[in-house]
């Protein structure tokens, strides 16, 4: 894996997707969760629709910013796991609506989306995958499912933040990080070593 910009102050960057089925008014069950860590090329692939862990498997501390595209999805599983909540999170999804707010309303600005105006290159049938693989896991309790399924449904989480960080990679000079983690010597007593 190439080695990923981070911002300074932090140690590692976490590139994190769930899937999870939510019934209207429910909170999510998770049936899945996949994260790389940018810095030490830790990889997570995991299945949550049985016994679960405790507590995140990948860095949630102040040292490791929380990449995702729109997160609220990814908090709301964390919350469902009883997991801790991240430090320091990184929402791509509204990076890019800062990015594109002039723009008609009409404007899809789905993660496929995000990539495709960034000119990252995606397999034609990519939003179709997604409305497929969405579909899967909103039933996925709904019966036991197939060893296949369960590989797709992870390779379909894995792509997610493989995507993610290229969009990451894409949209770094445009985010603006504050003086905190961007001008040297600036780290104020937050962000600043303990």
């Amino acid at each position: 894996m190439n080695q990923l910009t981070i911002p300074r102050g932090f140690e590692e960057a976490v590139f994190v997707d769930f899937e999870f089925s939510q019934p209207s008014g429910s909170v999510p069950k998770v049936v899945c969760a996949s994260a790389l860590e940018a810095v030490s090329g830790r990889d997570f692939r995991m299945m949550l629709d049985g016994a679960i862990p405790s507590t995140p498997p990948w860095r949630t501390d102040k040292r490791c910013l929380y990449v995702g595209y729109s997160l609220a999805a990814e908090m709301s599983c964390h919350l469902s796991l009883g997991w801790e909540m991240p430090a320091y999170l990184l929402d791509l999804y509204f990076e890019f609506r800062y990015l594109t707010n002039d723009f008609q309303p009409s404007f899809h600005r789905g993660l496929v989306h995000a990539c495709l105006y960034h000119n990252l290159r995606m397999p034609t049938d990519r939003l179709l995958e997604k409305t497929e693989m969405r579909q899967l896991a909103i039933h996925w309790y709904e019966r036991d499912r197939h060893d296949y399924e369960r590989k797709e449904i992870q390779d379909y989480c894995r792509e997610d933040v493989t995507d993610t960080m290229r969009l990451y990679e894409a949209m770094y000079s445009k985010i603006d990080f504050g003086p905190c983690h961007s001008v040297p010597g600036a780290l104020c007593e937050r962000c600043s070593d303990d």
